[in-house]
């Protein structure tokens, strides 16, 4: 059985592990409660029929925070596990059981844009703070595929990357626009866990977070920690939600200097 566990800053006052069952019936239960609490602020953005991916309005306090932030950080808190870990070591946690019932019973106090919990508070903790240092790592990305796109496109390119939880951003899925030849280009940024080459011609990418059908011109996947990016025309591309993949004629790889990060092809 797949476990996870976190550890809130420097401190080891509580360790805690919830199963994967745990962590998804919690998912469940975060939705639940913010669907019901927030009502009037949910927006579903699923472009499934009969589907459902529900995000929230961005609080006027985001808005002024973010100026062109139009999506709250409400729609991040039901998977945001370093969000989990500081709750169960803020309010001493004795298990997961105890975990559900007071973010049930102090939900307005986390979740509301006037609760004593959401504001950013420096040193302290604060529902908007964690989130917001969740998306700093993926802006930074952002940026540097911003960099990557400069190098091979030229200034002219003007790369921009659009602002986080923007239209563009959540509906769209476009994190960065740039030009060619003075034309609008798109592109989405993922990260890169891993990725393989096989001999039909094709790289399978294993990424982590949302994974659907992007419809931007171009997709980057990006591991600083490796300085790795893969930048691809996104043609014929296939995306698998289930197994966190997205696989990609290699033909349509931008920078051809590619290196596995295996050595079984095939």
């Amino acid at each position: 059985m797949n476990k996870f566990s976190d550890v809130f800053n420097e401190s080891n006052r509580y360790d805690f592990v919830l199963t994967d069952e745990q962590f998804n019936e919690y998912k469940k239960f975060i939705n639940e409660l913010l669907e019901t609490t927030y009502s009037d602020r949910t927006v579903n953005i699923s472009d499934v029929e009969n589907g459902k991916l529900i995000v929230y309005k961005a609080y006027d306090y985001e808005k002024l925070q973010m100026p062109g932030r139009e999506f709250s950080v409400l729609g991040k808190v039901n998977t945001n596990r370093s969000l989990i870990t500081k709750i169960w070591n803020k309010f001493n946690i004795q298990d997961f059981r105890h975990l559900k019932n007071l973010v049930r019973k102090m939900c307005r106090d986390l979740f509301d844009e006037k609760g004593r919990f959401f504001k950013s508070n420096p040193g302290g903790f604060s529902v908007w703070d964690t989130i917001r240092y969740t998306e700093s790592i993926g802006e930074e990305n952002e940026k540097k595929v911003c960099d990557f796109i400069e190098s091979i496109y030229g200034p002219e390119s003007t790369p921009v990357r659009e602002v986080t939880s923007s239209h563009k951003d959540m509906i769209l899925g476009i994190d960065i626009t740039f030009k060619i030849e003075g034309v609008e280009k798109t592109c989405q940024v993922k990260p890169l866990n891993f990725d393989s080459f096989k001999e039909r011609g094709v790289i399978v990418v294993y990424s982590s977070g949302v994974i659907k059908d992007y419809e931007t011109d171009y997709i980057a996947f990006i591991n600083t920690k490796k300085g790795k990016c893969l930048f691809f025309k996104n043609e014929g591309s296939v995306f698998d939600s289930k197994s966190q993949t997205i696989t990609l004629p290699y033909q349509n790889l931008v920078n051809k200097k590619f290196v596995t990060d295996n050595d079984n092809q095939g």
